[in-house]
């Protein structure tokens, strides 16, 4: 399975991520490009809030005498504020009965048990991989509609369909549209 060899593209215009998928079948394989995720304008609420939280634990960690929770949070709060502003990737995605190939990364269905799929909007459907070993995280990847049943048939012939059960993590994030 080969992609072409093209470099991420980091998303420069302000555009609503599903327009800029494009997407193709061919030979049995399906060919697509997306961003890596869907990203969010941040309200400045949010941005207040978490300072907010923020000042108010590190307060605490002061209050408690503990400087190495104070500098967790001080670092959690830089890592949140710096990945809230980044922009998406675009990745090409290639899918076929090896496996699905991200950018220039094949991953194999032989590393998978099972698969789950939920829409994420009128254009776009995300498929989760469960992997057979439990300290592997999912394998997530939008599909456009445009190859959406090709991808599907593929990910049918060599593994299982299973309903996608989200967990707590999944759903904080997706509340604050992380």
């Amino acid at each position: 399975m080969t992609i072409d060899s093209v470099k991420p593209k980091i998303i420069d215009e302000k555009r609503e991520n599903e327009s800029l998928m494009t997407a193709q079948l061919k030979n049995g394989s399906c060919y697509w490009q997306a961003p890596e995720y869907i990203q969010h304008d941040k309200h400045p609420r949010f941005f207040l809030i978490l300072t907010t939280l923020s000042v108010l634990i590190g307060l605490y960690a002061l209050y408690t005498n503990n400087i190495l929770f104070l500098v967790f949070i001080a670092i959690a709060t830089f890592l949140i504020f710096e990945w809230s502003g980044r922009k998406p990737l675009i990745l090409n995605f290639a899918l076929n009965n090896e496996g699905i190939m991200v950018h220039d990364r094949l991953y194999s269905f032989k590393q998978y048990l099972a698969f789950s799929s939920i829409e994420i909007s009128d254009d776009t459907h995300e498929f989760i991989l469960r992997p057979k070993d439990r300290f592997r995280s999912n394998l997530k990847f939008p599909v456009p509609k445009e190859v959406l049943d090709g991808a599907r048939a593929i990910l049918i012939e060599n593994l299982e369909e299973v309903t996608h059960d989200e967990v707590l993590p999944e759903t904080i994030a997706r509340l604050i549209k992380f």
